[in-house]
């Protein structure tokens, strides 16, 4: 079970609840545009792929993704998935220190995941006409 402490909560949830609670409030249906995938295995084959990048694979000095954070976006995933009420299939990319990034967008709403150490994902929600919120999630290493 991973917890969330929202910026303006001290209560803890379980997956389920952070799912239901993101999802019924921005009703996510689509991916950002970039390197997006369209199903479960395809988003789980193209996590796979971050483990064959190096560090510099961007050209500028780029760190290559953490196992560790590869391995917790796959886990992160899962549960979404195995939840039911996730949003669609997510944009993933490599972040420039290690971690893994799974942003969502539907209009202008924006939802993000970064994987950043075992077990820590930091969780941002911008969009128009309301206040950009990050809070942290626990997330059980399998």
């Amino acid at each position: 079970m991973f917890y969330v402490a929202p910026a303006d909560s001290n209560a803890s949830a379980t997956p389920y609840d952070v799912v239901m609670q993101f999802t019924q409030a921005l009703k996510l249906t689509t991916a950002v545009s970039g390197r997006m995938c369209n199903s479960r295995q395809q988003c789980l084959k193209e996590l796979e792929s971050l483990f064959d990048l190096q560090d510099d694979w961007d050209g500028e000095g780029s760190a290559a993704p953490d196992p560790v954070n590869v391995r917790s976006a796959k886990r992160l995933l899962e549960l979404a998935y195995q939840s039911g009420n996730f949003p669609s299939p997510p944009q993933i990319a490599p972040g420039g220190n290690g971690e893994v990034i799974l942003a969502w967008r539907e209009g202008d709403l924006y939802l993000e995941a970064e994987l950043v150490a075992l077990g820590k994902v930091e969780w941002m929600l911008a969009g128009p006409d309301r206040q950009t919120n990050h809070w942290v999630t626990e997330l059980p290493v399998a």
